[in-house]
């Protein structure tokens, strides 16, 4: 048995993390705006109906006398465990290889008729590469081409609704996602042949239910089987703000990101932008500006670590003074959230005044070195940062621990 598409292991990879999650809320608050471009959530939705075809395919698997069975594709994903082909009884485990989700387990039995996999029923539990775990009670059966998939995911009282209608040249799946009086989500996702491959096309939009805007977030993406692609990703907010994000994806892993922040009740335009890389082992850098009406401006450069870890410089240049910058300082932010930092503020002479702070998870500023009155307005900013984060940048790869406070 091969899976039905070799795009499919793609999918898997790159999405079977759960979806768009504002993963630890923090944001850079300056004058009253709001700037992100640390990137923090997947852009390709999750779509739980491409493991659903593993399942159903475990009929066709090659396995040895006792049902045991490993199977490896070409992206260095592995597919193991064992399936009883008189019982249904099934213990599985899809391994992936660079990806926030790291392993999928599955545990179940399968409904068969005249020897043929009719549906099946399996408890689903997604391994995450910060040691998180999500589990989900799945169902689904099949008819034809289609197969109708039912998913609960416990905790989070998140339902998902599955179609995914097959031919021999097209995979073609429909999801609804759902959390009650919080948000909904249309994913549509498309794997086709093309005439040199295969490809994977997926547009979403997502509702967040307490917002006056809808949708809230909304994407387009179109990936193909040698690892390359390109997309778009735009969050909308009230009074008309957007930021629009552009990715490229290569072959060898990389992709390259650019941002831009747009605010009309502003008079500049762009407010914001930057440019990000990052390589097939989520090590990266950024580049980002903020501008002001009145000529100010802060500017970011962050690195990023294979573990998830992130280190930001940045200064402030306040255009009502004659010297710059106004304000610089240092972030060390780990994987869960927390971390370190320190600033610098400056006057006509130099340095006027140099502050160190710690922070936890949940935001929350500690140990703060210096109580002048300066000091107190710039820890304001500090635990805006922290605290109030709201347009993740986008990644195709997700690299954050799951959101901490929020859902999704």
């Amino acid at each position: 048995m091969r899976r039905s598409n070799e795009i499919l292991a793609l999918a898997a990879a790159l999405c079977a993390c759960l979806p768009m999650a504002g993963c630890g809320n923090d944001i850079i608050a300056v004058n009253g705006k709001l700037a992100d471009p640390a990137p923090e959530v997947s852009a390709l939705h999750a779509v739980l109906g491409s493991h659903a075809l593993d399942i159903a395919y475990l009929e066709n698997i090659p396995t040895n006398p006792n049902g045991d069975f490993s199977v490896s594709y070409s992206d260095g994903s592995t597919f193991h465990g064992n399936v009883n082909h008189a019982t249904g009884n099934f213990d599985v485990t899809l391994d992936i290889s660079y990806s926030y989700n790291t392993k999928i387990h599955d545990v179940g039995r399968l409904a068969l008729f005249g020897g043929s996999v009719s549906g099946a029923t399996y408890a689903e539990t997604f391994f995450y590469a910060d040691s998180s775990i999500r589990s989900w009670d799945d169902q689904f059966t099949l008819s034809g081409p289609t197969l109708h998939l039912h998913a609960y995911e416990h905790g989070r009282d998140v339902t998902v609704v599955s179609d995914t209608t097959m031919n021999s040249f097209r995979v073609d799946f429909v999801e609804t996602w759902d959390k009650p009086s919080t948000f909904h989500e249309d994913v549509q996702t498309s794997s086709y042949t093309t005439g040199t491959g295969e490809a994977l096309h997926q547009s979403w939009y997502r509702d967040d239910l307490a917002t006056d805007v809808s949708p809230d977030r909304s994407a387009n993406f179109t990936l193909y089987s040698d690892g390359s692609g390109s997309g778009q990703l735009t969050w909308f907010y009230d009074h008309g703000i957007y930021y629009a994000y552009d990715i490229s994806l290569a072959s060898d892993g990389s992709q390259d990101e650019t941002v831009v922040f747009e605010d009309p009740g502003t008079q500049v335009s762009p407010d914001g932008s930057g440019t990000f890389h990052f390589n097939a082992n989520l090590s990266g850098t950024g580049d980002y500006t903020e501008r002001y009406d009145d000529g100010s401006r802060m500017h970011l450069l962050e690195t990023f670590a294979t573990t998830g870890s992130e280190v930001v410089d940045y200064t402030f240049d306040d255009a009502a003074t004659a010297f710059t910058p106004d304000l610089d300082g240092h972030q060390d932010i780990h994987s869960d959230g927390s971390g370190s930092g320190d600033w610098n503020v400056h006057d006509a002479t130099g340095i006027s005044e140099t502050c160190t702070y710690d922070f936890d998870t949940t935001g929350s500023v500690a140990n703060l070195s210096c109580q002048s009155p300066q000091a107190a307005a710039v820890s304001s900013m500090v635990r805006a940062w922290r605290a109030l984060r709201g347009a993740p940048a986008a990644t195709l790869r997700e690299r954050l621990p799951p959101p901490h406070g929020t859902e999704y």
